[in-house]
């Protein structure tokens, strides 16, 4: 069974889901570790995709929320 990542940047699910990406100069920047995440999608332990940012729950504890933008991530995160 894999595990569901949802992302709402582009540029994030391509590079997960394209191997040649990770050669390209902007992306030799990634560490070693990041591999790990990168292994695990190929075998399908892992799966990325899209979500609208508008329903992406994880804003809520990566950025810093408007108080309005606040409630409608924190009623989606308790399922309201």
């Amino acid at each position: 069974i894999a595990m569901a990542l949802w992302e709402d940047n582009n540029v994030a699910l391509m590079v997960a889901k394209a191997p040649f990406l990770n050669m390209m100069p902007q992306s030799k920047h990634i560490a070693i570790k990041y591999h790990w995440f990168k292994e695990h999608l190929e075998p399908r332990k892992i799966e990325a995709h899209y979500i609208e940012s508008k329903q992406q729950k994880a804003d809520i504890f990566t950025k810093g929320l408007g108080p309005n933008e606040f409630r409608v991530k924190h009623k989606l995160l308790l399922g309201w």
